[in-house]
């Protein structure tokens, strides 16, 4: 929330922060309402949250709805779409190294080299994993921003599928079975040691099921192929 300095220039800083402090600590507690009211579910051993169709850990749903209500694309954005472990990383290393072969080549190479593209392409709702835990003003970022959401077509911001928008979405899929397998593979390698490994069988029913982070992934790839069609000068969808 930012104040003009030329306004209310005769309240002293400190009340000003208070004010501040207040509007987030308010708009925190509706998103937490919004959140306690949502249907829940058990899946891959953690608690998931079904929000506009599709399900989310509660960690990301604060994100996902902040990202709706506050984010505003500009026409020279380029969003790379994806559901998890669906190639992202690859893709976003390519954007970057496309959007950047007329630039100074030293120095996309130091930053590729030096990054992961995680680093250099931010996810909008979870953007603090990547900046320290440190929540980081995306509207301070300079133009063209290259960006990277998780989150599905139709929950987007509205900006984003604007056809006078300008933003341009590139949209990654990749073979259901293929995104399976990974995502249980990439979540018991990241399993604390005590916890016992989660059994294939259970996590098949659960993705059959449509209950995974961001699923049923069916309808998370129809909605951007759908747009693809609908908005071909916007949209670009991708099969790995």
């Amino acid at each position: 929330m930012a104040t003009n300095p030329s306004i209310n220039s005769n309240i002293p800083t400190t009340k000003m922060e208070e004010e501040v402090r207040g509007a987030d600590e308010k708009t925190e507690e509706t998103y937490a309402h919004i959140i306690s009211t949502l249907p829940k579910k058990k899946s891959w051993g953690q608690e998931l949250q079904r929000y506009q169709g599709f399900w989310y850990y509660p960690f990301f749903l604060d994100g996902v709805i902040s990202v709706q209500h506050n984010f505003k694309v500009r026409p020279s954005d380029v969003l790379i779409a994806s559901s998890p472990k669906s190639g992202t990383t690859w893709l976003k290393a390519l954007v970057f190294a496309i959007h950047n072969r007329n630039a100074d080549d030293q120095t996309s190479k130091q930053v590729m080299q030096s990054s992961n593209p995680h680093e250099y392409i931010l996810q909008i709702e979870v953007v603090h994993l990547y900046t320290n835990n440190s929540i980081l003003n995306l509207d301070a970022l300079p133009s063209p921003r290259l960006l990277a959401t998780h989150i599905p077509y139709s929950s987007l911001p509205e900006s984003a599928r604007d056809d006078d928008s300008g933003c341009r979405i590139v949209y990654i899929s990749r073979d259901i079975k293929d995104v399976f397998v990974s995502s249980w593979y990439f979540f018991n390698d990241n399993q604390h040691d005590s916890q016992e490994p989660f059994s294939l069988e259970e996590a098949f029913e659960s993705y059959c099921d449509g209950v995974t982070l961001y699923g049923p992934i069916w309808d998370h790839q129809l909605e951007y192929w759908k747009a693809s069609i609908e908005r071909p000068q916007s949209v670009v969808f991708l099969r790995y």
